[in-house]
Parts: structure tokens; sequence; C-alpha cells
């Protein structure tokens, strides 16, 4: 019954967006979700949110590689055949300061905060590019 209904709401829906984090505790959920959008896959796009530049050392079909999270969560998602957004939102506890001042990043007065406040500019424009 739930999934019926799910299905049915999806039907109706131009754009899903399905946010996640790049550890290993979202992805499950995610792929889970992913797989279970069956024809309206299409019509669906993961968002990965609280990306960090740290890059950890993986290994890829035998290959030894160093991504960040959001890279290697792109990489087994891309595998997936699931669209992604192609901008992240990067994760920095500046943007809690903003929040706690009542600004958004692009309101303070600091250039990396200005750079953040492009992600969600970024991922604005690719809804529109979807929707056009």
């Amino acid at each position: 019954m739930i999934w019926s209904s799910f299905h049915a709401r999806l039907a109706k829906t131009h754009l899903i967006i399905l946010p996640t984090i790049p550890d290993i505790v979202s992805f499950t959920p995610t792929a889970r979700t992913a797989q279970s959008l069956g024809k309206h896959k299409s019509r669906c796009r993961a968002l990965i949110t609280m990306a960090t530049s740290h890059k950890k050392k993986k290994t890829i079909d035998g290959q030894t590689q160093y991504l960040t999270d959001a890279e290697y969560m792109r990489l087994e998602l891309e595998k997936m055949g699931f669209p992604i957004f192609q901008t992240n939102i990067r994760s920095t506890t500046k943007i809690r300061e903003a929040a706690e001042e009542g600004k958004l990043a692009g309101q303070m007065d600091n250039k990396y905060l200005k750079s953040l406040w492009q992600d969600y500019a970024n991922v604005g424009e690719e809804i529109l590019e979807f929707l056009s």
C-alpha cells in the first residue's frame, strides 16, 4: 500500500531530489531508494550534501585511488545508473555561523562562504535546466 501510493505520487512529480550525505550510513538507504524508483528514475537526481575536501585511500576495480567521500559516492551511484546533480553542496562550520547570525552564506563578509553559496546557485541552475 505504501509503495503504490509512493509511486502514484511520483507519477505526478516533475523532479525528485534525493539529498544524501556521502557516508556509508547514508549510502545504503540512498541506493535502495534509487533502486525502488523504477521507471521514475529518469526524473530523479541525487544531491550530495555535506561534501568535504578530505581525500581517502580507496580501492576501485583493483586500483588504489585517493577520493573524497563525495567522489566515491558519485562513482557508486553512477555505476547504478542513478542520475546525480553535477554540483555537490560542500560542508563547513561557517554555514552554521551564518545561520546563527540569521544570515545566508552569501550575505556573509567571507569569500569562502560566498563561494559555498555558489554551490546552491549552481544546483538551482541545474534544476531550472532540468525543468525547461
